[in-house]
């Protein structure tokens, strides 16, 4: 029995990809039988879980696993998730009905179901908080990262969303983003006829993602399950390196060259290698990920790769505060003296990393001369913790290593 809420089905949040690389869903679902996946969970990812987490049950124990940034995002989200509420009742009266991460299906013949329905159900899509006032339907999807959001007026998401959510009233259908981090929420309304106009494409779409096998590379890839089988993909990115690479690169000095050459790239060739360079990040990221999946999985693959010289070194990972609220009632006399008072110093300190904590304090013991302040550096480290004591935690992680050098696995967000 699967877990897996979308049944293998092409769901609301992958019509983008699906609009502009038609094959991507039928080369997922071949990429995953064949267990070519790149992995996902991501710190990014995971933090976005916690806060949805909490933003559909507002239980005090979600709210206590979100750290000290986590919890700002969420309560921006519900701050501004609550305003598009009181907006929606001032124009179309009183709320009488709402529900938090809602899934709805549909069918081949654009009858909508209930997600746990298996009635020939082609898709769905998850809307995080629907509110209903009279015969008007308001829709509403957080965002949690940095990266570029696709207004509401032209998100295929939300158009995905308004279409499988108008088969519960005969009104219009509001969909909003809520995306704090990025900027005030965006706005769309789907009138009766635009969200048949709707439902007709998401219809089509649908139907055909099984069958098409055009594919194509994009920004869209960056989701992607296919990456490490997709030609389209591969084929891009060997065109963005090909003016490095094309003439071969000494086995010696292969970066040097390649540098040597980005430099002497005319001014044109760097600007198209530019617009590309970012699904060579995804691509690299990709790789890396799916060699640290092997190795953790052990088995034949995982000799191979060894033997290849990757491996995985354990060390220790970033420190942790497990109690935020607590841990900032605790810092806060030690903040007194900061720059803006305790509340401004916590918040420079936003993920409350021991670095930018051990800076904080360090400044707001106050300077004993031009050049220095009455408490040294290694001594507001020991302050915190001896301050803090077992809120602080530090989970082990391990680093992917190729040779005698470790790799590096940050993801660039855009």
């Amino acid at each position: 029995m699967t877990t897996d809420p979308r049944q293998g089905l092409p769901s609301a949040s992958g019509l983008y990809r699906l609009r502009n690389c038609p094959g991507s869903y039928s080369m997922g679902r071949e990429a995953i039988a064949r267990n070519m996946t790149p992995p996902d969970g991501s710190d990014d990812a995971a933090s976005g879980t916690r806060i949805h987490r909490w933003l559909e049950t507002e239980a005090p124990e979600d709210w206590n696993a979100l750290g000290y940034a986590e919890q700002q995002t969420a309560a921006l989200c519900q701050s501004q998730a609550r305003r598009l509420l009181a907006d929606f009742a001032k124009r179309h009266g009183e709320v009488t009905w709402s529900c938090r991460e809602k899934r709805l299906a549909i069918n081949a013949f654009g009858i909508v179901l209930d997600a746990a329905s298996s009635l020939n159900r082609i898709g769905s899509g998850q809307a995080d908080l629907i509110a209903q006032a009279g015969d008007n339907l308001l829709v509403i999807d957080y965002k949690t990262g940095r990266g570029d959001i696709t207004p509401a007026d032209a998100n295929d998401q939300l158009r995905g969303l308004a279409a499988l959510a108008g088969h519960i009233n005969r009104g219009s259908v509001t969909v909003a983003i809520v995306a704090p981090m990025v900027g005030q929420p965006t706005v769309a309304v789907f009138d009766r006829e635009s969200l048949k106009v709707a439902k007709a494409w998401l219809v089509q779409t649908w139907l055909q993602a099984p069958h098409a096998t055009e594919t194509a590379a994009g920004d869209w890839c960056q989701y992607c399950p296919a990456r490490l089988i997709c030609t389209a993909y591969a084929d891009h990115n060997a065109a963005t390196l090909a003016p490095l690479t094309q003439d071969g690169l000494p086995a010696d000095k292969a970066k040097e060259a390649i540098f040597a050459r980005a430099y002497e790239s005319d001014a044109t060739t760097l600007a198209e290698m530019g617009e590309r360079v970012r699904m060579l990040e995804w691509g690299a990221a990709a790789i890396k990920s799916a060699i640290r999946k092997r190795l953790e999985e052990g088995g034949a693959g995982a000799d191979e790769l060894k033997a290849a010289g990757w491996s995985l070194k354990e060390e220790g990972g970033a420190r942790e505060i497990t109690d935020p609220d607590k841990a900032a009632q605790l810092l806060a006399p030690l903040l007194a003296g900061a720059e803006g008072g305790a509340t401004a110093a916590l918040m420079r300190a936003a993920k409350l990393s021991a670095a930018t904590l051990t800076e904080e304090i360090h400044k707001a013991s106050g300077k004993k001369s031009a050049t220095r302040y009455n408490m040294t550096a290694k001594e507001a480290k020991e302050l915190i913790a001896q301050t803090l004591g077992s809120l602080i935690t530090q989970k082990p992680r391990t680093k992917l290593v190729h040779g005698k050098t470790e790799t590096d696995e940050t993801e660039i967000e855009y």
